[in-house]
Formats: C-alpha cells, structure tokens, sequence
C-alpha cells in the first residue's frame, strides 16, 4: 500500500495504523482523527520512514512529536498542520531548520 487517505465512514484505529504503516507507505491522511496519541504521531516516521506527504489537520500534534515526525521522516515534501492548536512559533520554526526542503507547509487556522 502506498498511500492511505482516511475515508469518514472507514473504520481506522491506532492499531490498524500500526499494521498500515510501512517502508513504502508514501502519503497518509490523518486528518480530523483524534485518537491518534502523540507516542503515535512521534513514531510514524520510524515505521514509514519513506512518507512524503502527510495530512494532520485538527491533530493534537505537540512540538516534540512534530520534530521526531521531521526528523524520522527523510523523504517528507508536503504537510499539512490546519489547526493543529498545540504547536507553538517555536516549534515550527524547528522543525522548518531541520526539514528546509518543504515543498509545502500548510499552517491554516493556527493562531
């Protein structure tokens, strides 16, 4: 499976996440699903490490768990962070210094 657009009616839990996620897994849409625990969000780079474009919008995503994503994820070019209200000027600005070659960076909504 390369790519995991989340559909409303599915049914997807950290579990089947787990199962999902793999080496050649290149998109993930996690957006609006709530019961994605932040160990979670910290450790999908590490279990799809080739993820290229990744959807979090409305994700309680915290700083550390978006550098560990930044950091795990090598070959991320697009992300999606719409009202995601955890992260902080900080945060961003980190994992932009250590993720530079963005494509896209999507920050809607964040105050």
């Amino acid at each position: 499976m390369r790519h995991l657009l989340h559909h409303p009616n599915s049914v997807l839990s950290e579990q089947s996440l787990v199962e999902i996620l793999n080496p050649t897994l290149l998109e993930l849409n996690l957006s609006n699903q709530y019961w994605v625990s932040m160990e979670m969000l910290g450790t999908i780079g590490y279990l799809a490490p080739n993820l290229q474009k990744i959807d979090l919008t409305s994700i309680e995503i915290n700083d550390g768990a978006l550098l560990e994503l930044g950091k795990s994820c090598k070959n991320l070019t697009h992300i999606n962070l719409s009202s995601c209200s955890l992260l902080t000027p900080r945060g961003i600005s980190d994992f932009i210094r250590i993720k530079s070659d963005l494509e896209l960076l999507n920050l809607e909504f964040n105050d």
